[in-house]
C-alpha cells in the first residue's frame, strides 16, 4: 500500500470495544507498543513461539484491519538451539499513542492507576494466555508472571483481581521480581471468568481441574 493511501486508510481505523479490551490484556502481558520517531503515533508488535501459532493467528484475525502483513515466521538461535517464532505489527496510529502514554513511563511498561476500570474478563483472559502458568503438576494454583512491574504495581493488580474478579490472590517475591499467585481455591472462579475466551491451543493453561 502506497504511503498516501496508507495514511488515508489509517484515518479510518477505530478500535471496537473488544479490540480495546484485548489490547489492555496484551499490554499487561507480552504486547509491546513501539513509539515512532516523531513521537505522535505508536504501533503494536506481537511475537510468540511456534507452539503458540494458533494464538497469534487468533490475534491477527482480531486486529486484521490494523495489520498490513500477516504473521511472519523467523528462526532465532540461543544456547545452541533454534527457536521458531511468529510475529506481526500493526500500522502506527495516534490512537495507539494514547495507550503508549497510559502504559509506558520513561519507556518502561507500567500498570496504569485506572487499571481497575480498564481490565475486563476478556482482557484478563488475554493476560493469562500471555503470562499465566501452572504452579506445579500437583497444584491447582496458577501464576501470573509480573516480574517486570514494580511491587506497588503488582499490589494494585492483586487488588483488582480480588475486588473485581473475586479471585484469591497474593504477591510472591522472587529473585527477579514479584509474581502473582492465584490460589487453587479460585480456579473454578477463574475458569468461570475467562474460560470462554481462551483460544483452543492455550486451554492447557487452565488444565482439567474442576
Amino acid at each position: 500500500m502506497r504511503s498516501r493511501s496508507l495514511e488515508a486508510y489509517k484515518k479510518t481505523l477505530v478500535f471496537t470495544k473488544k479490540q480495546r479490551d484485548v489490547l489492555i490484556g496484551l499490554l499487561l502481558g507480552d504486547g509491546c507498543l513501539e513509539l515512532l520517531p516523531k513521537g505522535d503515533s505508536a504501533r503494536l508488535k506481537l511475537e510468540y513461539t511456534g507452539k503458540q501459532k494458533g494464538y497469534i493467528d487468533w490475534l491477527y484475525a482480531m486486529f486484521r484491519r490494523w495489520v498490513i502483513n500477516p504473521p511472519k515466521r523467523k528462526i532465532t538461535k540461543a544456547f545452541n538451539k533454534s527457536f521458531e517464532k511468529y510475529w506481526f505489527t500493526t500500522v502506527s496510529s495516534p490512537i495507539l499513542k494514547k495507550y503508549f502514554d497510559l502504559f509506558y513511563h520513561d519507556h518502561r511498561k507500567i500498570v496504569p492507576t485506572a487499571i481497575d476500570t480498564l481490565l475486563t474478563p476478556i482482557g484478563l483472559a488475554i493476560w493469562f494466555m500471555d503470562d499465566g502458568s501452572t504452579k506445579s503438576k500437583e497444584s491447582k494454583g496458577r501464576i501470573l508472571c509480573t516480574h517486570a512491574f514494580s511491587q506497588q504495581e503488582v499490589l494494585l493488580l492483586c487488588t483488582v483481581l480480588k475486588e473485581k474478579f473475586f479471585l484469591e490472590v497474593k504477591p510472591r517475591k522472587q529473585k527477579d521480581g514479584t509474581e502473582i499467585y492465584i490460589s487453587g481455591h479460585s480456579l473454578v472462579q477463574l475458569k468461570k471468568t475467562i474460560g470462554k475466551y481462551i483460544v483452543p491451543s492455550m486451554r492447557y493453561k487452565l488444565s482439567n481441574y474442576d
